[in-house]
């Protein structure tokens, strides 16, 4: 079996059952655990939802708890994606990553062709979007919800421009130590990271 033809076995899976556990993947689409993974990515790169259900500890393609972008009018599509498109010019790789497949994601999910709608205006959209960086807001943003919700938040740091390290913070707060850090409550020194080395932050549940 080619790796394709594992792979729409996979999304064949996942669309016939409510939910399947890593195991279950493996064991159905004959795969070890790398490669489920990576191909669980594949899907998901491919602007197909999956998501990771913390309480069955199970993937699914649809989540009842998140809003469905379905249901948009014209408007409100074309407002979102011009919205979304001039901030992913503003912000640094890791965060324009993840808006481009947010994008993506509203996008194939209307049933009117918004990309070419916006076709005509992509160069002005991005002369706008050029204009400043606005990821040091978005990451403040973001940490600021994180504290707020108590949540748990998995970042990506880089203390000299090219290291990147990856921290996860099960309950974030504000310390400062010579600077601002991001650190656990209880303060755990290997759970921290300085503020302005953080380069994204993902608030998870």
């Amino acid at each position: 079996m080619s790796k394709l033809d594992r792979i729409l076995l996979l999304v064949n899976l996942l669309n016939h059952r409510q939910s399947a556990t890593l195991e279950t993947i493996k064991a159905a689409c004959r795969i070890p655990e790398r490669t489920a993974y990576r191909y669980l990515n594949v899907i998901s790169e491919a602007n197909i939802p999956v998501f990771f259900d913390r309480k069955h500890r199970a993937y699914r393609l649809n989540s009842q708890d998140r809003g469905s972008v379905d249901d948009l009018t014209v408007e409100e599509s074309v407002l979102i994606v011009s919205a979304l498109k001039m901030l992913a010019g503003r912000l640094n790789d890791e965060y324009r990553a993840e808006i481009e497949q947010l994008i993506g994601r509203v996008i194939v999910r209307q049933s009117f062709p918004i990309e070419e709608i916006l076709k005509t205006f992509e160069h002005e959209l991005d002369d706008l979007a050029r204009s400043a960086d606005c990821s040091d807001l978005i990451t403040s943003i973001l940490i600021n919800a994180a504290i707020m919700c108590d949540k748990k938040v998995s970042l990506v740091t880089s203390d000299n421009g090219s290291t990147k390290r990856f921290v996860e913070i099960k309950s974030p707060s504000l310390w400062f130590k010579k600077s601002w850090k991001l650190a656990e409550k209880r303060h755990d020194d290997a759970r921290e990271a300085s503020i302005a080395g953080i380069k994204k932050v993902s608030v998870l549940g």
